[in-house]
């Protein structure tokens, strides 16, 4: 099933994209992930920024 984005979607992903290859390389995010709390405060608050 192919899903196409809305303008406002494709940007969104394209914003998310942006930010995971600059901010949070999958090293960091691996390390998160195995943290006790499991994930980045910080990166939510950016996430959530986004839109």
């Amino acid at each position: 099933m192919d899903r196409v984005l809305s303008p406002e979607g494709q940007m969104l992903k394209d914003s998310i994209d942006k930010f995971l290859r600059q901010q949070y390389a999958f090293d960091k995010r691996r390390a998160l992930a195995d943290s006790e709390l499991g994930f980045s405060e910080e990166n939510w608050r950016a996430f959530a920024d986004l839109g």
